[in-house]
């Protein structure tokens, strides 16, 4: 994901491992126009969650989703 979101231009702040609060913080923080986060499920291994951050540390809301 990482190297496709890199060949489309966009500027990536890879911070590695923490946890969706820390990741809501840091978009604050860095004063990113929003952000990604992906982990894994912890009961199940080959279930991944992707959760997308608007430029406030929220969740994008419904419209944003379906565009």
């Amino acid at each position: 994901m990482l190297s496709g979101l890199l060949s489309s231009g966009v500027r990536i702040i890879d911070i590695e491992d923490i946890t969706l609060p820390i990741a809501r913080n840091a978009v604050k923080f860095y004063s990113a126009s929003g952000g990604i986060h992906v982990y894994m499920d912890s009961s199940l291994s080959s279930k991944a969650h992707i959760e997308f951050i608007n430029e406030k540390g929220g969740n994008i809301d419904r419209a944003t989703e379906k565009n």
